[in-house]
């Protein structure tokens, strides 16, 4: 789904930037351009930030010799 229009860029453009370290609307901003024209774009972006940011969960594995078996996220 698109979610600027001026700049073409879709929620999956948003979700990609969260998995790959953007955590702030303004760190997404500046990797993707998004919300540079008018604007209207930035509110479905904080709640798709919040969303994803609540779907985050920190990988309990631990990568040694002792755990061979998990893998980092």
């Amino acid at each position: 789904m698109l979610i600027c229009l001026c700049n073409g860029i879709s929620d999956r453009h948003v979700r990609k930037a969260i998995v790959e370290g953007a955590e702030t609307l303004e760190q997404i901003k500046e990797k993707l351009h998004i919300g540079t024209n008018c604007g209207c774009c930035l509110t479905k972006v904080k709640q798709l930030l919040e969303s994803e940011s609540d779907k985050k969960v920190e990988n309990p594995c631990r990568q040694d010799a002792a755990f061979p078996h998990c893998k980092a996220i």
